[in-house]
């Protein structure tokens, strides 16, 4: 189970608080009993405008136990009923399909993400993780037919959800 609560606490600042149980049924033979609640902030670097998208940055488990850990940079335009979404990855969110980082050309340091960050139990800061290691892309198309309820979404993921995956069902 995952309880999200997210609030808009100025124009250009988005919060959220995660709380996670990834076996809340006890699954008989499940070796995962994590509990775990992190915070999400999400900073609008720019406003949509006439040509140009909205481009944010956001960074995910920022003092969390690192289950969530990702950060991101994505770009936003809304063009008539059509409204497309592209953005960068690392850490949970180069999963799939990942690529060297391309922050490399500004620092070398960038190319390795630490294994471990944010603490076995939360509460530390895993500020030595943000944007480092493989990167990967994702993104998405939301069309609006015009005078009808009806949305048509598409949806590229990086994330490969390998600790969700990896929870015994049976």
């Amino acid at each position: 189970d995952i309880y999200n609560i997210s609030f808009q606490g100025t124009p250009w600042l988005e919060a959220t608080f995660r709380y996670s149980i990834f076996n809340p049924r006890n699954i008989a033979g499940s070796s995962d009993s994590v509990r775990d609640r992190s915070y999400e902030a999400k900073v609008k670097l720019l406003d949509e405008g006439i040509w140009n998208p909205q481009v944010a940055l956001g960074v995910r488990d920022i003092v969390g136990t690192g289950i969530w850990e990702a950060e991101y940079a994505v770009a936003t335009k809304r063009m008539g009923p059509l409204d497309l979404t592209v953005g960068m990855g690392w850490g949970r969110l180069a999963g799939r399909g990942s690529i060297d980082n391309p922050l490399e050309v500004f620092n070398d340091g960038l190319a390795e993400r630490p294994r471990k960050a944010g603490g076995a139990f939360g509460g530390e800061s895993r500020s030595k993780s943000y944007f480092r290691g493989a990167s990967a892309w994702f993104g998405g198309a939301r069309y609006k037919f015009n005078g009808l309820p009806l949305e048509i979404l598409f949806e590229y993921n990086s994330d490969n959800y390998s600790r969700e995956v990896a929870l015994k069902t049976i």
